[in-house]
């Protein structure tokens, strides 16, 4: 979780994931507009796993900052999107059996409660978010990495016998970009015949 300033000169939070492989930030539509944050018009296509394109058509600047300590301040020019991912974890789980990780200042107090994510900070503000201290328990259970946000948990989690769906962020071509692009390629040139 990160603290905004929105254009009424409030706090928000916003949920976030951090993710070191993306080469972007992005944040969603609903956030921009529950901030009152300014979306420039902005054309860019996004590919995911797969290679997938997702267009792009606006960003924004959003600066955030820690809940846990103001005086880490962070500008992130993002990506607008509608949607970045289904809740997250897709499952509730107890944190009872998680000792190494109670105590800790969390980034995300309710980590373990499916919720939606509203922003994805990517790669280029990494290394200036993540420490160096983690905390580990027993195999299979989840990692606390510190971050200046706090800690943020990843990983496995005992959750039993659920029915879990598993996530993996990728973007998809609109219906009507994909009929767009087989047009294009059943358009047979069109030759003038001479005699």
């Amino acid at each position: 979780t990160v603290l905004v300033r929105d254009d009424k000169g409030g706090v928000q939070e916003l949920r976030a994931i951090l993710d070191c492989g993306s080469q972007s930030h992005f944040i969603t539509r609903k956030a921009c507009k529950k901030l009152g944050l300014a979306c420039e018009p902005f054309r860019y296509v996004v590919k995911g796993i797969g290679a997938s394109p997702l267009n792009v058509s606006a960003c924004a600047t959003l600066n955030f900052f820690s809940k846990i300590d103001p005086t880490h301040k962070y500008v992130a020019h993002t990506l607008v999107v509608d949607r970045l991912t289904e809740r997250v974890p897709s499952a509730s789980f107890s944190i009872v059996d998680l000792p190494h990780i109670q105590n800790l200042v969390l980034a995300d107090e309710k980590f373990f409660e499916p919720h939606g994510v509203d922003l994805l900070i990517g790669a280029e503000l990494w290394p200036l978010i993540v420490g160096t201290e983690k905390r580990t328990g027993p195999p299979g259970t989840p990692v606390a990495l510190e971050t200046t946000l706090g800690y943020v948990v990843m990983g496995g989690v005992p959750i039993g016998t659920l029915d879990v769906q598993r996530h993996c962020f990728f973007a998809q071509p609109s219906l009507e970009s994909l009929v767009e692009r087989f047009w294009s390629i059943e358009d047979v040139p069109r030759c003038n015949i001479m005699s």
